[in-house]
């Protein structure tokens, strides 16, 4: 089984994604998705976060108090 064709690999290996990401990774939730994390996460606890990209939210959530754990398919991001 194919996880992710090569189009996506070369897309998100490129310089200018890595550099785009690691600007993002400290900018905080937007509005939603702080709405969303404090209705489900008011006790700090352990948070997977899967796909996490550049790890703009798992950042975000640990600066928060919880302890989280972020997983991609791509090991250099």
């Amino acid at each position: 089984m194919k996880i992710c064709s090569k189009s996506v690999i070369d897309k998100y290996s490129q310089p200018e994604e890595l550099k785009e990401y690691s600007d993002i990774a400290d900018t905080g939730l937007d509005k939603a998705e702080g709405m969303i994390i404090s209705k489900y996460f008011k006790e700090k606890g352990i948070i997977l976060d899967a796909g996490c990209g550049g790890g703009r939210e798992a950042v975000t959530l640990f600066k928060e108090g919880h302890k989280v754990i972020g997983i991609d398919i791509y090991p250099w991001i």
